[in-house]
């Protein structure tokens, strides 16, 4: 081997000598020619001129030289003048670095001259090289979790070449091929010539586009000769390429190197030696592997020597043998560069007790994988250092081979350390080799936290350390002037200054001291002027900054300037949103940190202030600052929302290459699981969220993206896999996950995606995002809310100040409906109402200022009343009343909100069609009741009488709408309401028949009226209403109204006020009403009223007269009587020549507004009184003048006189106009007869033909004359009133109503319960249908009596009353309803005859001027005294008898006195008074016994006889009655034992004997 200098042919050779002899003339000569470009270039040493000049005038200054000094001083004051690199540190190529994931952000580019990025692939179909991951020309973010380093947006390629920024001498090289790379892609690719021409012009296209300076070829490994033919041909052709391309394009030649094997049989086989490194640049030897997990026994992975007991080919597996073989081959040492392995190959001990450690040892294969690798049989240095600092491994050095290693247990692994590479670079340079190349960086302790020896352990001295060591002060001088780092420390730690304090040079010392004080103060100067630059956004002046800083401008940016309280150069240079001056900060080495106080980031501000660009920068760099929050824990997500930066918000949302390490796992509102780098709900200090913030901006686009943007769910094992992905598999392979976009492309497909915005979420004032949107009458930004899913019924307070004192808050509560209220936004309303909002708490209508936006609340409480039905001949009668002028004349129809044309257009207006919104009735329709029609001679009875005229259309326009669709009205406790406006119930109309009424301009003038007149249901119960408008009585198609529980003291009266015929229930109960008017009982259709619970103190005697009514409860009232119609007694008004009145007669019909004075009742009553002062008939039967129960003549035609149709128990009301119709043409005309005689009967055709005959009456024989006719005519006749449900309980009625027989006599259901009843009187006194009687709570001393066991004690009053008034009228003989019951004794007969023929059973009313005449041989004393009505012994249809609590001491059951024993059962049952009595209670009363008769209730199933205490005995035969299943005898004290102690009756009870 020739060691000799001169063959040595390396780049800067010339200046190097130059430097060496310190020849200033030469050096100038050499740098105005090509030199210059290797004026930093090293020597075999690793030393470049300026280290060569240093260590003379070094060895000058100690020798004091003062000749050399002074060339030394101008040969490197030369160097410098023409830009050589200061701090260069001298010592070998090599590199050691190296920690968990390395990427070129790394790399120090100035500890080596070469760079090598591996690898490249062979494309073979492209004839290209092609990149060997995504990664390398794609911008792929880093994977290092270290947050503190910035992020990368360039791709690896363009990394690299951005290294040569620091060090301008640095070549980079790429590497193709590699171990992944078979030998058949070389032989397809560089076997044929052209091919391989081909591939040699596009990779240097390929290289010249990624800016490499060379190619590294690495074929592993040719295997015969053919591949060792066209490894020869590749190399030669890609040497001549690359010089030819250099020659034609005026370039600098692109380097060619070579990765080849190191054992000597591979070399052999697959290298022609000279010719290929004739060939290259350099060759790079790759002297590591020579062991390893597939041998069976251990040795080390890269020995310099050769052990002593090695043997033929075991000598050629050490780096010296490898360096023998190329050199002896034929390749020069100046181009061979031997690589160091940064790792070590581990391998698993045969013997695991003292096992043998020296090299080959036997194995048994690889050993344990470490902790960062995770490779079986390999270790990284850092690995090894861990394993013996932590883990207390045992390591020793062999000096044979010059190589450490270590072991424990069963382990054992051979590596290098700092010892055994300090020997083979001292192998290098004695063997003057081009240099040492590591493999690879990742390996080394990069870090310095491992091995415990610090960053690149391996560094030596710049010339500022030789200067400052000898103490040269010139020079020294001379380096500080021209900047040399005074910072950089050697390999032992140590800087130029320690060193001249080391060896006492104090004015080196006090030199260095004073240039680092100097350019401290320059340091904060440039600080000042760079922190201007950023505020003003000057890029050339922060240019000129930090290129004055130099090497600590990355120092510089990344620390606070003027203290931590001040925020750093980048987040000044982004607020001010210039994006060159931040691209320029960020190649400059800038970090995006959050500041330490206020944690306000770069990416916040940009956020902020929306500039896109800069956010893309930051995001690429440093994606981590999405998750930091600001002192006010906003997040930059937070900020882009309340600024609406849409653009910003969708990148944030949108950006693939998140960090899947920062990710977390979130839960929405539903706890559905989601992964996201930040938590899309978080709240800040005012409990803001990013959607909150946006709604509160009104930015609607924004929220529309919010809303849309959908995230993919976690199944439930995939959320547990999430939870441990710090230790599973999964997340730590090599193949892992990396970025967020990874992890959802691994997620099942069966996942569905959501939207994770919550909603709902309170802030601190209260209100969430749909609040604000209300707030700000945004509708689209309400809408959207809406649709997707926020509550609209949401509570929120709101803080409030009055007027007069705004210090004075208050907090009210409030909802989005009551604040669109408030505001007044009908639109609002009726959207929100649509979407189900509600009013439970009145707030809505508490904020309502004005009357009709009250109405578009109370409209949704409106319902369509498919019960009822309206027809259109209905609506457009001459019957509807029209309302006045002066009505209409308050109502604003202009407040109608409807749906219109124009807002129907969503696109111009940003406003949704109320069909969108519409909200479909929810009444069920069912079937109405349909009236039987009459069939034999229908039409033919028609036209025998006359009728009323036939309803005629009003004139309506054809084109006006009419309503058909009815309204039920259900305002049940709503305000509560204190009054109504006809214009809510306009409202809820048109509402309802929203398809008939489009427009305002379909209401006109002559269908207005109808809008009042559809309405059929009205509930206004359980509100404050003090009064009820008129207009509510005139409605014609209501059928129900509710006005209970109100504080209502008067119902509307007058002329026109009850125009509702067709109301069929009223209920007025819960009142403070004292009165009812009397025009209430004359509409035509009510069945049902109820008053209960007012302080009413008289009823109407127009209550008898009601055509319909079926129901009257006036419970809870302070009742004393019932009115009586007047009364006269024909048997005493031949000798007294008086008439006889009621006491009530006279006042009855006044009413709180004095609707029918007294005088006309006694205008009607005087022309009977007068006729019956004359009159001859002996009559005892005292009839009643029912003319004075007529309407007043502004009633409708239905009140006149009509042929009684067969009548059921519930009788029907018409609900359609043709059975109104056919109703009315049921009148019946009457002409006066001709005088005749009391006896002379006079034939008049009625309606059923089985009564032929009828005697005229006597008063009106008496009166024949001109004026007869008129007066018949004019005195309408009585109708039997209907009433089948009376409740008076709780009133202080202190005897029975004696009109009750009379007046209803298709009573079922009496309640006189709660009153202060003390006499029960006898059956006859009770109406004859009664199924339900209740007396209980009362003072009654006995039970209902029969007719013979009154008759004693009505006698002796009788008597009584005679004597005292001389002429006295019994209650029985007071008829309050004469009926046709005085006939002959045949015509009795032949009636009855006909009428059980008679399909029809009805009764025949009788009108005033139709009086029945009475033939006097045809009475009887008996019927002469009594009551027609009050003749029936007993009460047949009873079902329900109550007598509870009273004071009764007998019970009477039968009309016998006192039965005896042989008494006939037969006779005994025909007597009972209740014979179809089910429940009979008697509790709570007096009773001693009970009587026998008892048994023979066959159908009584229940018995109540409770706290009876002086019950003594029950009578045994009731244990026979086979239905009895109830008998309740607690408290009934010695006759419960006794009827217990009975074996003979206890099995006769079927179901249960109760306690």
């Amino acid at each position: 081997m020739n060691n000799d200098d001169d063959d040595d042919n390396y780049p800067g050779k010339l200046l190097h000598q130059a430097a060496l002899y310190l020849n200033v003339d030469l050096l100038k000569d050499l740098l105005t020619g090509d030199e210059i470009n290797n004026i930093d270039a090293t020597d075999r040493f690793g030393c470049t001129p300026l280290h060569t000049a240093c260590i003379s005038a070094a060895q000058a200054t100690l020798q004091n030289d003062t000749k050399v000094l002074d060339s030394s001083l101008e040969f490197i004051m030369a160097l410098i003048d023409h830009g050589a690199d200061l701090n260069i540190q001298s010592g070998e190529r090599y590199n050691y670095q190296g920690l968990g994931y390395f990427d070129p952000s790394n790399i120090d580019p100035s500890l080596c001259t070469h760079l090598y990025y591996a690898f490249a692939n062979i494309n073979v179909m492209t004839r290209s090289p092609s990149p060997f991951e995504l990664n390398d020309i794609e911008s792929i973010p880093s994977r290092s979790t270290n947050l503190t380093k910035p992020r990368v947006s360039k791709g690896m390629y363009e990394q690299i070449y951005l290294l040569k920024a620091k060090n301008r001498r640095l070549k980079t090289l790429l590497t193709l091929g590699g171990a992944t790379v078979n030998s058949t892609q070389f032989r397809q690719v560089f076997q044929s010539e052209r091919i391989r021409q081909e591939f040699i012009r596009n990779t240097i296209r390929y290289l010249r586009k990624y800016r490499f300076d060379g190619l590294d070829l690495d074929w592993e490994y040719p295997e015969n000769d053919n591949d060792r033919r066209i490894f020869s041909s590749m190399i030669h052709d890609y040497r001549i390429e690359f010089q030819n391309e250099a020659r034609s394009m005026n370039r600098t030649r692109l380097l060619l190197t070579i990765a080849v094997a190191a054992y000597q049989p591979k070399i052999h086989i697959a290298y022609d030696i000279p010719n290929v490194c004739s060939s290259v640049d350099y060759v790079n030897l790759m002297a590591y592997d020579y062991h390893g997990s597939w041998n069976s026994y251990i040795g080390f992975n890269s020995p310099l020597y050769p052990r002593s007991t090695e043997t033929n080919d075991q000598r050629l597996l050490n780096q010296q043998a490898t360096v023998e073989t190329w050199i002896d081959g034929g390749c020069q040492a100046k181009k061979l560069v031997l690589g160091l392995g940064m790792y070590g190959r581990t391998f698993k001990l045969k013997q695991k007790t003292n096992p043998s450690v020296k090299p080959y040892a036997p194995s048994i294969g690889a050993g344990s994988s470490g902790n960062y690798t995770a490779s079986k049989g390999f270790l990284s240095y850092y690995e090894i250092c861990d394993l013996i600092t932590k883990e207390k491994w045992s390591a020793e050095y062999d000096r044979e081979q010059q190589v450490p290693f270590a072991y424990k247990n069963d382990q054992w692994v051979g590596y290098d350390n700092l010892q055994s590479i300090d020997q083979k670079c001292r192998f290098v340079v004695k063997q003057r080799l081009a240099g040492a190349m590591v493999w690879s960086l990742d390996l080394d302790d990069f870090s310095g936290k491992f091995c415990k020896q610090g960053k690149y352990p391996l560094l030596t001295k710049t010339p500022l350390h030789m200067i400052a060591e000898v103490g040269n002060e010139k020079i020294l001088a001379l380096l500080l002037f021209h900047k040399a780092d005074v910072a950089i420390k050697d390999k032992h730690g140590e800087t130029a200054l320690t060193l001249a304090q080391m060896n006492r040079k104090v004015d080196s010392v006090e030199m260095i001291q004073n240039e680092i004080e100097l350019r401290q103060q320059v340091r904060q100067e440039t600080e000042k002027r760079l922190l201007d630059a950023c505020f003003d956004g000057d890029v050339e002046k922060a240019a000129e900054c930090l290129a004055h800083l130099g090497a600590h401008a990355k120092a510089v940016l990344n620390s606070s300037p003027n203290g931590s309280d001040t925020l750093n150069f980048l987040y000044r240079a982004c607020r001010t949103g210039n994006v060159d001056l931040v691209k320029l900060l960020l190649k400059h080495g800038a970090i995006a940190k959050p500041h330490r106080q206020t944690s306000y980031s770069p990416l916040y501000i940009a956020c902020r202030i929306g500039n896109l660009e800069i956010v893309q920068i930051l995001l690429t760099h440093f994606p981590h600052l999405v998750s930091v929050a600001t002192l006010e824990q906003i997040l930059p997500f937070a900020a882009a929302c309340s600024q609406g930066h849409l653009s910003i918000v969708q990148l944030l949302l949108t950006y693939p290459n998140y960090p899947f390490g920062s990710c977390s796992l979130f839960a929405d509102r539903l706890q559905r699981s989601y992964v996201f780098p930040f938590n899309l709900n978080a709240q800040d200090l005012n409990d803001q969220t990013s959607l909150y913030l946006a709604a509160l901006g009104g930015y609607v686009d924004l929220v529309e993206y919010l809303l849309s943007f959908r995230v993919h769910g976690l199944a439930a094992q995939e959320v547990e896999l999430f939870k441990r992905r710090s230790t599973h598999s999964y997340f730590n392979s090599e193949s892992s996950i990396t970025t967020l976009a990874e992890f959802n492309a691994t997620l099942q497909k069966t996942t569905t995606s959501f939207c994770p915005f919550n909603l709902d979420v309170y802030s601190n004032n209260g209100r969430a995002a749909l609040h604000e949107a209300v707030e700000q009458q945004n509708f689209k930004l309400v809408h959207l809310l809406v649709s997707n899913g926020a509550n609209v019924n949401l509570p929120y307070e709101e803080i409030a100040s009055q007027a007069s004192n705004e210090e004075q808050c208050f907090v009210t509560r409030s909802t989005p409906l009551s604040c669109a209220c408030r505001l007044g936004n009908i639109q609002l309303i009726e959207y929100l109402l649509n979407s189900h909002a509600t009013d439970k708490e009145f707030l809505a209508f508490n904020s309502c200022k004005q009357s009709y936006l009250i109405g578009h609340l109370l409209k949704y409480r409106v319902l369509q009343d498919n019960e009822f039905k309206l027809t259109k001949r209905q609506l457009t009668s001459n019957v509807l009343f029209p309302f006045d002028e002066q009505f209409w004349s308050r109502i604003d129809l202009s407040k109608i909100w409807m749906n219109t044309t124009e807002e129907q257009n969503v696109d111009k207006n940003n406003n949704i069609p109320e069909s969108n919104y519409s909200m479909e009735p929810v009444l069920k329709r069912r079937p109405s009741k349909r009236y039987q029609v009459l069939t034999t001679g229908f039409e033919q009875l028609k036209n025998r009488f006359s009728t009323r005229s036939i309803m005629t259309p009003t004139q309506i326009p054809l084109s006006s709408p009419i309503p058909s669709t009815p309204v039920g009205i259900q305002w049940h406790h709503y305000g509560p309401l204190k009054t109504v406006d006809p214009l809510w119930f306009i409202q809820a109309s048109i509402f309802v028949n929203k398809d008939t009424f489009i427009q305002l301009s379909d209401i006109t003038l002559s269908n207005r009226h109808l809008l009042l007149h559809c309405i059929t249901r009205i509930d206004l119960s359980d509100n404050s209403l003090e009064n009820l408008p008129v207009f509510l009585f005139q409605m014609y198609s209501l059928r129900i109204l509710n006005v209970s529980n109100n504080q209502l003291g008067e119902l509307p009266n007058g002329d026109n006020v009850w125009l509702c015929h067709q109301l069929a229930e009223l209920d007025v109960s819960h009142n403070a009403l004292t009165s009812l008017p009397p025009a209430m009982f004359q509409l035509r259709s009510l069945q049902r009223a109820y008053a209960a619970h007012n302080q009413l103190q008289y009823l109407p005697v127009e209550m008898w007269s009601a055509p319909m009514l079926t129901d009257l409860n006036v419970a809870n009232n302070s009742l004393k009587e019932l009115p009586r119609p007047a009364v006269v007694s024909t048997k005493y008004a031949e000798k007294s020549g008086r008439h006889i009145t009621s006491r009530h007669s006279g006042n009855q019909n006044r009413t709180a507004s004095e609707l029918r004075p007294q005088t006309s009742l006694l205008s009607a009553i005087k022309p009977t009184h007068i006729d019956l002062k004359s009159s001859t008939i002996p009559s005892s039967i005292t009839t009643v003048d029912l003319s004075t129960l007529s309407p007043p003549l502004s009633a409708p035609p239905r009140s006149t006189t009509f042929v009684q149709m067969p009548i059921d128990d519930t009788p029907q009301s018409p609900d359609d106009d043709d059975e109104l119709e056919r109703r009315a043409k049921l009148k019946i005309s009457y002409q006066n007869s001709p005088p005749s005689s009391a006896s002379q009967s006079i034939p008049v055709k009625r309606l059923c033909l089985w009564q032929n005959h009828i005697a005229p009456s006597t008063d009106d024989d008496q009166h024949v004359g001109p004026n007869a006719k008129a007066s018949a005519s004019s005195s309408p006749s009585s109708t039997v009133s209907r009433l089948t449900n009376l409740n008076l309980s709780y009133n202080h009625f202190e005897t029975l109503p004696p009109m009750l027989c009379c007046l209803v006599p298709y009573l079922t259901s009496l309640n006189l319960s709660h009153n202060l009843l003390t006499d029960a009187l006898n059956v006859s006194s009770y109406p004859p249908r009664l199924k339900m009687l209740d007396l209980s709570f009362n003072r009654l001393q006995s039970s209902i009596l029969s007719e013979s066991s009154t008759s004693s004690s009505r006698k002796d009053n009788r008597t009584h009353r005679r004597n005292r008034h001389n002429e006295t009228i019994s209650p029985d003989n007071i008829c309050y309803r004469p009926e046709l019951k005085e006939t002959t004794n045949a015509q009795l007969d032949a009636a009855k005859r006909r009428r059980s023929r008679s399909v029809s059973r009805h009764k025949l009313l009788a009108s005033a001027n139709l009086s029945v005449g009475l033939n006097s041989s045809s009475k009887s004393d008996h019927n002469d005294q009594c009551c027609p009505h009050r003749r029936h012994v007993k009460l047949e249809f009873l079902h329900d008898l109550n007598l509870s609590d009273n004071l009764i001491e007998e019970l009477t059951l039968s009309s016998m006195p006192k039965p005896s024993s042989d008494t006939d059962a037969s006779l005994l049952r025909a007597s009972l008074l209740f014979p179809a009595i089910t429940r009979l209670n008697l509790s709570q009363n007096k009773l001693v016994s009970i009587p026998t008769s008892i048994a023979l209730l066959d159908s009584l199933g229940t018995l109540i006889l409770r706290d009876n205490l002086l019950l003594q005995e029950i009578p045994l035969s009731i244990g026979s009655m086979q239905k009895l299943w109830n008998l309740d005898l607690h408290g009934c004290g010695r006759a419960n034992v006794l009827l217990r102690q009975s074996e003979s009756i206890e099995h006769c009870f079927r179901n249960l004997l109760s306690k």
